[in-house]
């Protein structure tokens, strides 16, 4: 279902799970989803999504309905393809193999301003998104960048990132560090500028 707009959100189980509605062509529909948390789920009611759901004929209390058992959420219009065409880019870039120089500019941080449009956004976050939900849910920031960023920040003891970047939290800086001098940062551009 493309272009769904929230109409409510409710927490069940104790906010395990979470509840939906939208609205589709005319209709509302109640949605769960099973795999995002109540905490985690960050459509705002009022917003568009995109959904992947297997519908299911719910009988309760004599009364049938439909329910969307959902699989994948997105906001509406969101670039998946770019997205993950960025994730295979970091992924190529994470194993030593490179990838086109030209791509350095999107993939890289450029300057300081770009290290901290990603720093500010894991600090609003507060570990409560992983780098894909950040990227996906507001952030505008290219996957490739924002992950070779995270690690970066993490190498360089500025944040704590959990495996597969699950969730990424500020730490205290006990030191300054220039990631266009040493570490990842500085490596992959040297990299790109040697063409790999």
């Amino acid at each position: 279902l493309r272009n769904c707009t929230v109409r409510s959100v409710t927490a069940l189980k104790g906010g395990k799970y979470t509840s939906f509605e939208v609205e589709s062509g005319g209709k509302k529909l109640k949605a769960v989803t099973f795999r995002v948390p109540f905490a985690r789920f960050f459509a705002q009611v009022g917003s568009t999504v995109d959904i992947i759901a297997n519908a299911e004929i719910n009988d309760y209390n004599g009364t049938r309905s439909v329910n969307l058992k959902v699989q994948e959420l997105r906001p509406s219009g969101f670039a998946e393809d770019r997205f993950f065409a960025a994730a295979h880019v970091y992924e190529q870039l994470r194993r030593g193999e490179g990838c086109d120089r030209r791509l350095a500019p999107r993939v890289l941080p450029q300057d300081r301003n770009a290290l901290m449009e990603i720093y500010d956004a894991v600090k609003k976050t507060n570990g409560q998104m992983s780098a894909e939900e950040m990227c996906v849910y507001g952030c505008g920031i290219n996957y490739c960048m924002l992950r070779i960023t995270l690690d970066a920040f993490a190498q360089a003891g500025m944040i704590e990132l959990e495996p597969d970047a699950q969730s990424a939290k500020i730490v205290p800086v006990k030191q300054k560090t220039d990631l266009f001098a040493q570490g990842l940062i500085a490596q992959l551009n040297k990299d790109f500028h040697n063409g790999f």
